[in-house]
């Protein structure tokens, strides 16, 4: 069964945005959503519409067809980057271990 109504996160998945962009385009006027409690919905065939107007690729390229947290692929940094990683965050501790123990204590 698909949903009419979506949130933000699949909707951000489906344009290709982050979440907070899609919150800029509700304040803004540029996307149509209805609060519902805490949080936005937006109607599935408004997005499509959208998304097959606006999103590089043509209609429909940015839909998908799994739901938005299987959709999302993280990709892994090289290990050179996850070495350059490891070394700023242990110049780091070294430079400000003890201050950042104390915020930790209080």
């Amino acid at each position: 069964m698909k949903k009419d109504l979506i949130g933000t996160t699949e909707a951000a998945d489906i344009l290709g945005i982050s979440r907070i962009a899609v919150f800029k385009r509700i304040q803004k006027g540029q996307l149509e959503a209805v609060k519902v409690g805490r949080n936005y919905v937006i109607d599935r065939k408004k997005l499509e519409d959208i998304a097959s107007k606006h999103v590089p690729g043509g209609p429909g390229s940015a839909l998908r067809t799994k739901p938005a947290a299987e959709s999302v692929e993280r990709k892994r940094p090289e290990k050179r980057v996850k070495k350059e990683i490891s070394e700023a965050v242990g110049k780091a501790m070294k430079e400000y271990g003890d201050a950042i123990k104390k915020m930790g204590i209080e």
